[in-house]
């Protein structure tokens, strides 16, 4: 039997020393007061462990989403590319049109290039 690390013979000597050292009375109750010390110390990882697990289960959660959310994007990607990609030649003119520029009707004055809006007009 290994008890953190040590054999039965170095927990024998270990208990003599003890037994000298603090005397019969006492030693029940550091046994007492190791134990309790030994439980809480196995309480308190064991909450830590849940909180850990518990976490990574949410982070698992939101990855999982995430991934979700991406697949639905490049979906959507791939059938807006098919859509583009079907589209054809045939419904576009073959030549862009031209583009002309009709006179202004009289009594107005023709838009000129010092003008900022002579583009948006005619």
């Amino acid at each position: 039997m290994d008890f953190f690390g040590m054999g039965p013979m170095e927990i024998g000597v270990i208990l003599v020393i003890a037994l000298i050292i603090f005397g019969p009375g006492k030693l029940p109750e550091i046994g007492a007061q190791i134990g309790k010390g030994i439980r809480d110390f196995k309480n308190a990882t064991g909450d830590l462990t849940g909180e850990f697990q518990q976490a990574m289960g949410d982070i698992k959660d939101v990855a999982s989403e995430v991934r979700q959310s991406a697949v639905e994007v490049q979906d959507e990607a791939r059938s807006l590319t098919r859509l583009d990609q079907q589209m054809t030649p045939a419904s576009a003119p073959s030549k862009p049109l031209p583009m002309t520029r009709q006179a202004a009707p009289a009594g107005t004055a023709e838009p000129t290039k010092a003008d900022p809006l002579a583009d948006l007009m005619g």
